[in-house]
């Protein structure tokens, strides 16, 4: 068995799926809590507050989490070196 799983892995692996995870899970939260705010701001009249918010959110999340990502694969790779 032992020489089967004796390959080492790399070090970062880990790390780097890890980091992964808490961004799109930071993510899946965020987006949730925006959708139950502009669902409760467009229930409460104020469906022009809501639409702002949703574009500018539809435009503003991806961006972060693909920043997030990068600078979340950057940092696992500069620690593992």
């Amino acid at each position: 068995m032992q020489g089967v799983f004796g390959l080492a892995k790399p070090r970062w692996s880990l790390r780097l799926a890890d980091r992964v995870y808490v961004v799109c899970y930071v993510a899946i939260a965020t987006v949730l809590f925006e959708t139950i705010y502009t669902n409760s701001v467009s229930r409460r009249g104020d469906k022009d507050r809501a639409l702002r918010l949703d574009r500018r959110c539809r435009k503003l999340f991806p961006a972060a989490v693909l920043a997030a990502l990068i600078a979340s694969i950057v940092w696992a790779f500069t620690l593992a070196s």
